[in-house]
């Protein structure tokens, strides 16, 4: 795609203070500074002459013949003029001038012969202009009334709305700031005493132009906020080079030594007269100063290509965009979509809307409308950019504002985006603490039941034991101990070939799975891979080696066992005992050595599994500490937006709005709801027990010293008089026991630290819950809350559904207006007050005319289009608002 499209106002490079061959004292000829303007990295190039245009007649004389190419660069009037009516000799110190310079910028669509005129006709403190218009050593000593220069401007109808005024900060000419000027100076003595900046004349003038001498550490001598504080009124400062030789660098600024430096004036507007216009209504966005241009929000949708075909229908009817086959640009920034009823804005919107991380309401939206095509194929709607945005139906709104929870998830999914997925980590780390937590749980019931086992084992070898103590005879007591040992010894063998049968089994089981697997992988790689291979290949043979020797062993051991038996049970025959006894005391010796063996085994097992359950604590702690840390962290994230929400709110001053805040906070009692329930089923069918309701409720009326209260403080909790219920009966049952505890303590501490399931933000309007709010006070909340949470780009439609005029003018315009810089945003809207006093850097006017719509791609300082934009809610109002210098009918 031609990505060199209009994207709207954008930022470009302009220098207004560029002097030509024709100004008094330029050091260079007419050829090397036209090689200058043909090479200059500049779009707009403000000419300017001493009381003429003489220079900027002759290059625009040029360009039309076409002996001079600038390319796509705009060369715009200015001329420079010094004024009388100001105070005098405000440099006898130094010996410096002794008028005020002010600069008059026209528009290129003014008539040069009109402004020639109008320079002529002006009468300086000797004589009128006119009669020294060509000599430009007499032009530059002239002084004019200020005064009576903007009287004259003002009653001329061709001038009116075609020229602005900007005075210089430096040390030419201007409000200087070299020695003895300084701010006290200024304030005390120039303000004061000037006719200009003290008096109401001081409105009519447009911006500053800026070369401050700078302080030690680079920074300007006097600063925008002292101007502000000074005049009275916010004024844009551009800057400019103030060339007067070829050797200058058009379009590059000087420091105090009038040496070029690496910056440059950035201002976001067409390259037109009426572009610079906007920059005395946005002054702080529309005007940069700086090397590399500012920059824009990083994740954007640059373009949307539309390519449908004629016969593409929305239920019976022709679709509005039927036929259309053609690509548009976005801003970076702010783009509105506008248009009446049926021109299909909210139809584009929606084709994007298909693509969203949430299209529920685009869904929605395409089901009602019955399309004969597919509005998900990206060959008839495609857009370029980034895959990740978020999109609100008309819909939209009013579902978060009515739906808490889905709110709530909103504004937490924006916080864990802001945070650089920090949230995500800490969540991971509480959902392995919790695994840990279960496998806890699952430790402590295998050692219950080892343990039960073991109890069993202990019991059986108890008896035998005291079975083989019944006959007491030297010959017996060598059988039993032959038994014993022959009966380790094959118990060994018997192990260590299952042992080695096993890990033969698992071996090739594995190889065979490795034999399937295509390998891709790079040679490296695949040197690691085959050599594994091979090894796992040699061990398979070495472990199927012939254990004959072994197994003859076994039979050895086997028969002499079966031998030392039969010897014992002659012995326990003449002792006189039964079949039955006898068959108990040859046996005995034996199964002794095994339950001996198999306890010893038990005993381990269950130090290394009661090992593992001594750092339950510590695992607690961590969960604790990860909590903390994710609630610190989320706190850091709302931290400035509840700065700038409150800032907002105070400028306001709560004439539209009331104070919107967010507490985030822990949803302690969730947390006891959901870990009483899988508490109560844990425990619920080993102790037969079924009442779940009535044990969750206990369990959440006793909340603190249930989810921070120690074993002996839960036990007392239960041994009160006044409870005699089953339930009660079954909490008991479960703490009289150890292990249950640890149980307990498990499983809460599962819940009690999981930020995922029971972290909540809640939104809070005045000093009240966002639940208690009105219908529109929530669609206020949500609006804001979305639009500056968050850095994917953002696409509404119809954000003012449900929104009061006075606050989308006063509140949410200047909101979105910083919020722009740092993320892109796209509305289809009626409101004039989003689109104007918002700033709207890209606007696409829709114009259904039968039934096919047109899209038309315009800017606010486009005057060609602007009709349009005033034929929309509150338009004349809205400009009328933004300035009265653009000119309404």
């Amino acid at each position: 795609m031609d990505t060199t499209k209009n994207r709207g106002s954008v930022w470009r490079k302009w220098d207004l203070h560029v002097h030509t061959p024709e100004s008094d004292g330029y050091k260079g000829t007419w050829k090397e500074f036209k090689k200058q303007l043909e090479s200059a990295d500049c779009d707009v190039i403000g000419i300017n002459d001493y009381f003429s245009i003489a220079g900027y007649t002759k290059i625009k004389e040029e360009i039309d013949k076409g002996t001079l190419d600038i390319g796509s660069k705009v060369v715009l009037p200015v001329v420079e003029m010094r004024m009388t009516d100001l105070l005098q000799n405000r440099h006898t110190t130094t010996g410096g001038a002794t008028s005020f310079n002010f600069h008059l910028i026209f528009s290129d669509e003014l008539d040069v012969a009109d402004i020639e005129n109008f320079i002529k006709s002006l009468e300086s403190d000797d004589t009128t202009i006119g009669s020294d218009y060509n000599d430009k050593s007499k032009l530059k000593n002239k002084k004019v009334a200020f005064s009576d220069t903007l009287k004259k401007l003002n009653k001329d109808k061709k001038f009116i709305n075609k020229f602005l005024i900007w005075i210089p900060y430096d040390e030419y000419g201007g409000i200087g700031d070299i020695d003895p000027c300084s701010d006290k100076w200024i304030k005390a003595e120039f303000i004061k005493k000037s006719h200009i900046l003290g008096s109401s004349n001081q409105k009519q003038i447009d911006f500053f132009l800026w070369k401050s001498s700078l302080k030690k550490d680079g920074t300007p001598k006097f600063t925008q906020t002292q101007f502000e504080s000074w005049f009275g009124s916010k004024k844009p400062c551009v800057k400019g080079s103030d060339s007067h030789s070829d050797t200058d660098a058009i379009g590059k600024l000087k420091d105090k030594d009038s040496k070029p430096i690496e910056k440059s004036c950035w201002i976001k507007a067409d390259s037109t007269f009426e572009g610079l216009k906007q920059i005395t209504y946005e002054p702080a966005n529309r005007v940069f100063i700086g090397e590399n241009k500012p920059k824009q929000p990083i994740n954007t949708i640059n373009s949307i290509s539309l390519n449908f075909e004629e016969n593409a229908k929305v239920g019976d009817n022709t679709f509005c965009f039927a036929g259309k086959n053609r690509d548009y640009q976005l801003s970076p920034y702010f783009n509105c979509f506008v248009g009446g009823r049926g021109s299909g804005k909210s139809t584009l919107l929606n084709f994007l809307g298909n693509h969203a991380k949430d299209k529920s309401s685009s869904d929605s939206f395409w089901s009602k409308l019955k399309p004969s095509f597919d509005s998900t194929d990206r060959n008839i709607f495609n857009f370029y950019g980034t895959e990740d945005f978020e999109f609100l139906g008309q819909s939209e709104i009013e579902s978060f504002a009515t739906d808490k929870e889905k709110f709530t998830q909103a504004i937490y999914n924006r916080a864990n985006a802001k945070s650089s997925n920090a949230l995500d980590s800490y969540e991971k780390g509480i959902k392995e603490s919790k695994k840990k937590l279960d496998d806890i749980i699952q430790l402590v019931k295998e050692v219950k039941e080892l343990t039960t086992k073991k109890e069993g084992y202990t019991k059986e070898k108890t008896t035998l034991e005291n079975s083989l103590k019944i006959i007491k005879s030297e010959e017996y007591k060598e059988l039993t101990q032959s038994i014993s040992g022959v009966s380790e010894k094959r118990k060994a063998l018997t192990q260590w070939k299952d042992k080695v049968s096993d890990l033969l089994e698992k071996l090739v089981e594995l190889n065979d799975k490795n034999n399937s697997i295509d390998v891709t992988s790079k040679e490296g790689r695949e040197k690691a891979y085959y050599s594994a291979k091979n090894k796992i290949q040699e061990a398979i043979e070495l472990l199927k080696t012939d254990f004959s020797d072994d197994d003859s062993k076994e039979n050895e051991l086997t028969e002499r066992l079966e031998e030392f038996q039969e010897k014992l049970a002659n012995i326990a025959k003449k002792s006189g005992y039964t079949n039955e006894n006898l068959s108990q005391i040859q046996q005995a010796p034996q199964r002794i050595s095994e339950l001996d063996s198999d306890i010893k085994e038990l005993d381990k097992d269950i130090k290394q599994k009661t090992d593992k359950i001594n750092g339950l604590d510590n695992l607690i702690q961590e969960a604790n500490t990860i909590k903390s840390d994710f609630e610190n962290e989320i706190n850091a994230v709302l931290a400035p937006l509840q700065n700038l929400l409150k800032s907002e709110f105070e400028k306001n001053s709560g004439v539209d709005i009331k104070h919107i805040s967010l507490e985030y906070g822990f949803d302690t009692s969730n947390a006891c709801k959901t870990f009483a329930n899988e508490f109560y089923n844990f425990f619920a069918k080993p102790f037969n027990f079924s009442g779940e309701t009535k044990v969750v409720r206990f369990i959440s009326e006793n909340e603190k010293v249930f989810l921070e209260g120690n074993k002996e403080e839960i036990v007392a909790l239960l041994r009160k008089d006044d409870y005699g219920t089953q339930y009660m009966d079954f909490l008991k049952k479960i703490f009289e026991v150890n292990s249950n505890f640890l149980i307990f303590k498990s499983i809460r501490a599962k819940h009690l630290y999981d930020v995922k399931a029971s972290a909540k933000i809640d939104v809070i309007y005045g000093d009240k819950s966002i639940e208690h709010a009105s219908f529109g006070q929530k669609c206020t909340s949500v609006i804001v809350i979305l639009l500056l949470f968050g850095t994917a780009p953002l696409i509404i439609d119809e954000p003012e559904a449900h929104l009061d005029s006075s606050l989308i003018a006063n509140y949410l315009v200047p909101l979105l207006k910083q919020k722009k810089n740092e993320r892109q945003i796209i509305f289809a809207t009626h409101n004039a007050n989003f689109v104007i006093n918002g700033d709207a850097e890209k606007i696409f006017v829709l114009k259904n005319d039968d039934n096919k719509t047109r899209i038309i791609e315009t800017t606010i300082e486009n005057t060609k289009h602007r009709d349009e934009l005033l034929k929309l809610e509150g338009g004349k109002e809205a400009f009328e608002k933004r300035g009265y210098k653009l000119n309404i009918k």
